[in-house]
Parts: C-alpha cells; sequence; structure tokens
C-alpha cells in the first residue's frame, strides 16, 4: 500500500501511478458507501467524519436524512 501510495502522489503521470491513485480513490468510495450504509442500517441521521486532501484535514458530514436540516436563516 506504501508503494502504490507513493506512485499516486508522485508518480501520477505514469501508468502504474495513474492505476495506483484510480484503486486508491475506488477503496476510498467503497469504506465510505459501507460506512454510510451501516449508519442508515443503524438508524443515523447523519455521519460527522474528516477527510485528509494534499496533508490537509477537512470536516465533512453525510446527512442522511434530510428532514434534520433547516432552512438557511438570513442575518
Amino acid at each position: 500500500m506504501k508503494t502504490m501510495q507513493y506512485l499516486a502522489m508522485y508518480e501520477r503521470d505514469t501508468p502504474e501511478g495513474i492505476v495506483s491513485f484510480n484503486h486508491i480513490q475506488k477503496t476510498t468510495r467503497d469504506c465510505i458507501e459501507d460506512i454510510v450504509d451501516a449508519a442508515i442500517a443503524a438508524g443515523y441521521q447523519a455521519v460527522a467524519g474528516h477527510e485528509l486532501q494534499s496533508g490537509v484535514t477537512y470536516p465533512l458530514l453525510i446527512v442522511l436524512d434530510p428532514s434534520i436540516l433547516s432552512a438557511p436563516v438570513k442575518i
């Protein structure tokens, strides 16, 4: 996996880098889908987490039940 990560980050213009990047993206997407499916089955209304992109972490909210959202408030 470390080799695949290296290829995806630093050798992305090579055929091996492209394959590695695509595989990592698919694996990540599959993991997120598994988490969301389990949350839905458990009755959760939303899933909160963090996403790592280029060494920076961003908050992430996946809303599973749109009824928990309120209309925007104009200040």
